[in-house]
């Protein structure tokens, strides 16, 4: 299952996931709305409101839309606009009203939810009503979204240069990804490398996907164990891991090593990684995409084939061989399980630091 926020993404489904299966079954039934909702094309008319129409805002969620009734000007943003400023605490506890963007915690997209504001704000409405705060009328209504839309552009320029809706505005925990650049090292939000101490404790839990392990090397100039969380993929009965992020400090690591590494779950092993040659990754990041029994063209390999490698839903090898240059791969040699009390290895020789 994919979830789109970070909040649900990085807490709400970890915790799902350690909750008894019959609970989770209770609250999956409790809370369907497969029964009352229907889909919607933002193209056509508002069903039972011809005077409205629809406007797609993705930012807030993937398929946020706002509706705006043209007669009038009346529009209703949803949580594309608050009233509010959720992003200040302080705002938050003195009720302040002040016009703002979405919370970015809860937001799939912070550059998408930028462009969405400028989209309402092109619309010049005369009565706003946004998802939470009161709502604003009045002559000024129009020139306070235009000010917001300005504020939040100079704040994000990235997002002035891509169309509505384009994917490479999805974010990584408030900050735009883009791992297809082809350069030499593609680094993380600076989020993620704040929280990623957070990434193996939850894997020795057992909480994170079964294919995700823990490497742990020494640093090459520190010689102190590093800890990094990884997919670990299966390509013609033999493991591999796959450097997302190009040169990443764990690749780095790995070879200072010189492969000596240590891997596991709940159960840590010694092991030995390989450089696979890059004539020899195609199919072994196409395994990558589609592990877990993941379908060619499902929204989640599309999603991670265009933002992590630039390819199709359904890449061939043929397709993936002109990037395998920024993508080191490692196959896993050989694993012993470690003696009791052991987490890590030591520094071999040779290693900096």
């Amino acid at each position: 299952m994919e979830y789109a926020d970070p909040v649900d993404r990085r807490i709400s489904a970890v915790l799902m996931r350690v909750l008894p299966a019959r609970t989770r079954e209770q609250l999956r039934v409790r809370h369907d709305l497969s029964g009352v909702v229907r889909a919607l094309d933002p193209q056509a008319a508002v069903p039972g409101l011809p005077d409205w129409r629809c406007v797609p805002t993705p930012g807030h969620t993937p398929g946020h839309v706002a509706f705006h009734r043209p007669g009038d000007g009346v529009l209703i943003a949803g949580d594309a606009v608050l009233a509010v400023n959720a992003n200040s605490v302080r705002d938050v506890v003195l009720g302040r009203q002040r016009l703002a963007g979405p919370p970015r915690y809860f937001t799939w997209s912070w550059p998408a939810a930028t462009q969405a504001v400028a989209a309402l704000a092109a619309l010049e409405p005369a009565v706003l009503a946004t998802g939470h705060g009161e709502p604003l009328t009045g002559a000024g209504t129009a020139g306070r979204l235009r000010a917001l839309a300005a504020e939040l552009a100079k704040a994000s320029p990235r997002a002035a240069s891509l169309p509505i809706g384009d994917w490479r505005t999805k974010t990584g925990l408030f900050r735009a990804i883009d791992y297809t650049a082809r350069v030499r090292y593609r680094p993380p939000p600076a989020v993620y490398r704040h929280l990623q101490w957070l990434g193996p404790i939850l894997t020795r839990l057992g909480v994170s996907p079964g294919y995700v392990v823990t490497l742990e090397v020494p640093g090459r100039r520190s010689g102190a164990i590093r800890r990094t969380n990884l997919v670990q993929v299966t390509h013609d009965s033999e493991r591999y891991l796959v450097a997302l992020a190009g040169e990443s400090e764990w690749v780095r690591n790995v070879r200072a090593a010189r492969g000596r590494v240590v891997l596991g779950r709940r159960e840590q092993r010694s092991a030995t990684l390989a450089e696979v040659p890059p004539d020899e990754r195609a199919p072994i990041i196409r395994a990558y995409l589609l592990r877990a029994g993941r379908r060619p063209d499902s929204k989640a390999v599309a999603n991670e084939a265009r933002g992590y490698f630039g390819v199709s839903a359904d890449p061939s090898p043929d397709e993936i061989r002109p990037i395998v240059e920024h993508y080191p791969v490692f196959r896993v040699v050989k694993e012993d399980i470690l003696g009791d009390g052991r987490t890590g290895t030591s520094a071999p020789s040779g290693t900096s630091g």
